[in-house]
């Protein structure tokens, strides 16, 4: 788009004045108290140094055409009074001049004015090409992929910062613009912002904090005379003009007189809202509805539409916007001001958020040749995974919401290696160590009842006092390497099976009581359950103890298949018969004593098996624990995989 594009997009400029027949009735072209600012300008020749052609745009008050400049030599815009439009001749010659006077990089500059051979007021201006703000929101709110890309919602926020400092501009020389609106902002194709139309400009004394020119100044600086009119209203009060969904609402009211530099603040407020919510401020369908919830409403929230709003944003939307003029904020600077100090803020967050994404990609970097690696190189693969955790902690330190930082930091948290670190491996080998020792001592305590053997097998008689004392010795032994494995600080593989291959040398040897048949198979189960869950080796070593556990219970059958061991079990009449070797077999004794070698078995394998499934519990507690927390601090994989990373609005 441009001063015109070709399709006729400036044709709603002159409707910024009214519409239909109101234009004649609403808009008195100069009040009986209010000065001419110069007189008629000269008659020029137009068509000697203007070639006139492409029609831009068209309106109820002028026309634009697309012009070259003959003596320049370059392309304008020429805006001629249309001839119907007669009534508005002195408004026509007015907007020129306060356009012209207005030298700012956002106002569009005025070249020259005149009246053509045939009688038409004219000015030339700056052809400006490129897209109004109105366009603009309304591609956003369509999702155009381009316009997202090149008009951020930074970038529209810095062009508003340049359209206030604008009007901070005019308001210090006594101008309100009174129509500010999406269709007045402009981008031009290379980064250049403007405020478009000042046709129904109000001129009034300069604000008080600006210094006035001295009256040598004045002549040279404003010398249409703008400052030395005789009042500060060029419009009749009780006139309507403005945009309706824009106006302010003193000018909803028609209280000319109230109108000053806080009018356009509101309407610069009005389109901060839309930009932070791609949404209209005031909605309705006819000028009425619109007129009515200018006057309903007293301050905007951006954030009641788009909760992710920036909090600053939001007070600035809704101080800018409220009902009185001296709630809001009273000069443009201090708009522009906090607009600065939002964008300064959100330029910080965005090379942060830069930076972390440069963390985040050599994280992921090194996280793909981890996955090659493998664990063929435990060092190596273990300083670069110390590397990743670097990366992504360097990101989440510049950017806490970096949400693809989060979800790798998460994996990587939670996910199983297949191998443990060097470091590692000590650690749950220092936590394996801490069990056995206390299984160690746990079957230390376990095995003093079985000394009460020595009682029993004198209550009940002594038949052979070398196995007696084979089987004392055995126990004291095994109790002995107990108690001292549970007191080393680190007791190595070694010691444990030799403290295990003792456990079931003391169940082979309980044989010479009952025979290997009775009572011995309890015992050789428990030993083998406790060497499996103390030592946590692997699957062969468990196989190990499982035929240890069988030998102990063979081992003497088959001595005594031998002859080695005399025979402890016949057969007589569909009886089996024990004979024991090594005591007598007294009634009252010998149950108590059955009952004894029966229950220590069951009792120390649930001891121990308790005592690991405590320690696994423990374990098991921890990690949920450190799990549920990691949840609570970073995002689920699926959320933070819907998008690549979060970026707060700015």
């Amino acid at each position: 788009m441009s001063n015109g594009d070709g399709e006729g997009r400036f044709a709603n400029l002159p409707d910024l004045y009214a519409t239909g027949d109101e234009r004649a009735s609403n808009f008195d072209a100069t009040s009986a108290s209010e000065r001419r600012l110069v007189a008629e300008p000269p008659a020029s020749m137009p068509s000697a140094r203007y070639s006139v052609s492409v029609l831009l745009g068209e309106g109820g008050m002028g026309n634009i055409h697309a012009s070259t400049d003959r003596v320049i030599g370059r392309d304008i815009a020429i805006k001629s009074l249309a001839k119907h439009a007669s009534w508005a001749r002195e408004r026509f010659l007015r907007e020129a001049r306060i356009q012209g006077q207005l030298e700012h990089p956002v106002v569009v500059p005025v070249y020259d004015m005149g009246i053509s051979e045939a009688g038409d007021v004219f000015f030339t201006m700056k052809r400006i090409v490129g897209k109004t703000l109105d366009d603009v929101l309304s591609d956003l709110r369509c999702g155009d992929s381009v316009a997202t890309s090149r008009f951020t919602q930074r970038k529209l926020i810095s062009a508003l910062g340049q359209v206030a400092l604008a009007l901070a501009f005019a308001h210090a020389r006594g101008v309100v613009h009174r129509d500010v609106k999406p269709a007045n902002v402009m981008f031009g194709d290379y980064g250049e912002v403007y405020l478009l139309d000042w046709g129904i400009a109000k001129i009034e004394a300069p604000a008080t904090s600006i210094r006035p020119p001295s009256a040598e100044r004045a002549a040279s600086e404003w010398p249409i005379g703008i400052l030395d009119t005789g009042t500060s209203e060029a419009t009749m009060e009780g006139a309507v003009l403005g945009s309706p969904g824009y106006m302010a609402p003193e000018q909803a009211h028609g209280r000319a007189l109230l109108c000053d530099g806080r009018t356009d603040i509101y309407s610069l407020g009005v389109l901060l809202y839309e930009v932070l919510t791609l949404r209209d401020l005031h909605r309705g369908e006819t000028r009425a509805d619109l007129i009515r919830s200018t006057l309903a409403l007293d301050g905007a929230n951006a954030s009641e539409v788009r909760p992710d709003v920036a909090t600053d944003l939001d007070i600035i939307c809704y101080r800018a916007t409220r009902l009185r003029p001296e709630d809001r904020y009273q000069t443009m600077l201090e708009l522009h001001e906090d607009l600065e100090a939002h964008l300064d803020g959100a330029r910080d967050i965005e090379r942060r958020m830069n930076l972390a994404d440069e963390h985040e990609a050599r994280a992921t970097a090194l996280r793909e040749e981890l996955a090659i690696l493998g664990t063929s190189e435990g060092a190596r693969a273990e300083g670069m995974r110390a590397e990743v955790l670097r990366e992504l902690a360097a990101a989440l330190v510049l950017a806490p919401t970096h949400a693809s930082a989060q979800a790798a930091l998460f994996e990587l948290l939670t996910e199983s290696p297949d191998s443990l670190p060097k470091s590692a491996e000590e650690e749950v080998r220092d936590r394996q160590t801490e069990s056995a020792r206390l299984v160690f001592s746990t079957m230390a305590r376990a095995y003093l009842p079985w000394f009460a053997i020595v009682p029993f097998a004198l209550w009940m008689g002594v038949r052979s006092w070398p196995a007696l004392i084979v089987l004392t010795v055995a126990a004291l032994v095994l109790v002995g390497a107990l108690v001292t494995a549970a007191r080393r600080r680190r007791p190595d593989d070694r010691a444990t099976y030799v403290v295990f291959g003792l456990n079931f040398v003391v169940v082979a040897c309980l044989s010479m009581l009952f025979g290997p048949f009775i009572a011995v198979p309890q015992a050789a189960l428990a030993v083998g359950t406790n060497a499996t869950f103390t030592i946590r080796t692997s699957s062969r070593a468990r196989s190990l103890f499982a035929l240890a556990s069988i030998a102990a219970v063979l081992a003497p059958y088959a001595l005594m298949q031998l002859g080695v061991l005399p025979a402890m079990y016949s057969f007589e009449h569909g009886d089996l018969v024990v004979h024991p070797f090594m005591v007598e077999l007294t009634p009252f004794p010998t149950v108590v004593l059955l009952v004894l070698m029966v229950a220590v078995p069951l009792c120390s394998p649930a001891r121990v098996l308790g005592t690991s499934l405590d320690e696994l519990t423990r374990a098991e507690r921890r990690s949920v624990g450190q799990a549920h927390r990691l949840r609570g601090y970073l995002p689920l994989l699926d959320q933070a995989r819907s998008s690549r990373y979060t970026r707060p609005s700015v």
